[in-house]
């Protein structure tokens, strides 16, 4: 099983940084490893079914089952798929100021098919620092755009 977790302070509000990881449909946008992502059903008004469709080193798609407390936090779990045991997860969103947020996210993974562990720890691990700058540089694209 693969697992990393990181806390970071980003300089936006809590339902700004909210905003964005809940828009599970952008995410292609601004991510460059999902090449579509879409909410395949609507478990009611804190609870979808998403499907990710991924590159990484392959290509693969997978659904999570997750749960939104808005603008508190983001928790999924694995729903289905072909290459994922498990993959459970979360961002939870600590406002320190009106404009400024300490976030932590946390992700854990484990694989149907043997993966050797470098490979593992890339696709969860290694990629940490930058899909966190990626995330900051989307919050401040939309909130420019409010």
């Amino acid at each position: 099983m693969a697992s990393a977790k990181t806390t970071e302070i980003f300089n936006f509000s809590a339902q700004q940084i909210f905003d964005v990881i809940k828009d599970f449909e952008s995410y292609s946008d601004f991510l460059s490893e999902v090449k579509d992502s879409k909410i395949v059903e609507d478990l009611g008004p804190n609870k979808k079914i998403v499907e990710l469709s991924v590159s990484m080193i392959k290509d693969f798609s997978y659904q999570i089952v997750a749960t939104l407390d808005e603008p508190k936090s983001v928790k999924w779990v694995f729903h289905s798929g072909d290459v994922f045991k498990s993959n459970s997860g979360s961002w939870v969103l600590k406002p320190i100021s009106e404009n400024q947020t300490e976030v932590t996210y946390e992700v854990e993974a484990d694989f149907k098919i043997f993966v050797p562990s470098m490979i593992a720890k890339k696709m969860i691990a290694v990629s940490l620092p930058n899909m966190m700058k990626t995330y900051k540089e989307r919050i401040k694209k939309v909130s420019s755009k409010k």
